[in-house]
Formats: structure tokens, sequence, C-alpha cells
């Protein structure tokens, strides 16, 4: 379908009352809220972050840890006292941390470093030094 077309609308608009985000393939996440324009921008806030958390995680070369059930309860309970409204608040902790749709997506486990650290270079580092006190010079 295409993005902006009446028909994309309605398929998007089938899902407002399930979800609260989406992410539209090709074009970005999509976040909404029914009831005002700041839950709304929190919720594409707390997306992003959690996107760049998963890609920095899946980085470091282990397993990226996830909640368990009583975590993630908890994490739901902390969610409702600040009035964010959440499907899962009436799942059970069982079904909260066995989730079908968790998908990490490619991680790979990068290999420690074979050679030797190249070290402390002195001169580099007075180079560096020079070459930044005469930009920031040049700034001025």
């Amino acid at each position: 379908r295409t993005p902006g077309s009446p028909d994309m609308g309605k398929l998007v608009a089938e899902l407002t009352d399930q979800y609260n985000t989406i992410l539209m393939a090709n074009h970005g996440v999509v976040t909404w809220s029914h009831n005002n324009i700041e839950e709304a921008y929190w919720r594409m806030e707390i997306i992003e972050a959690y996107c760049r958390t998963i890609v920095v995680a899946g980085q470091l070369g282990k397993p990226i840890n996830t909640f368990t059930g009583p975590q993630m309860k908890e994490l739901l309970n902390i969610k409702k006292s600040l009035g964010f409204v959440d499907p899962r608040y009436g799942m059970k902790e069982c079904e909260l941390c066995d989730s079908g749709e968790w998908r990490p997506g490619a991680s790979c486990v990068v290999p420690p470093n074979q050679s030797e650290s190249a070290g402390y270079d002195a001169e580099a580092e007075q180079a560096v030094q020079a070459i930044t006190d005469q930009i920031l010079k040049q700034m001025k």
C-alpha cells in the first residue's frame, strides 16, 4: 500500500485501538495517543531510546538481557502509576516474558582483539592537541 493513500490510512486506523506504536516498512515509526499529543510524543521518545539501546547492546558481543516476568510486572506498575496506558496491564507474569514477538534482529559476537594494543602515543597526542588548539584559535 502506498504511504499517504486512503488505503494506508484505513489500515493504520484499524490498529489504533490495539496498539499505540507501529513500524512502517521503509518509512519509520508512528506513535499516537487517544489522550493527548504529549503522550504520543513520549511514546516516540521511548521507542527511539529503546531502539538505540538495542542497537548498542547488540554490538557488545553478548546476548541481550531481557526482563523476567516479575521485573516486567514491576515496570508496568511504574508505567501505570505515571499514567501511561499499556495493553499488557492485565497479562500474567508468564505471558509477559513469553512473547513470541521478540525479534532482536541480527547480533554478532565480536571476538576479542588478538593483536597487541597500540597503547599511548605521546607524540600523536601532542599533534592532536596542537591541531585542536589551532582550530579553536581560528574559531575565535
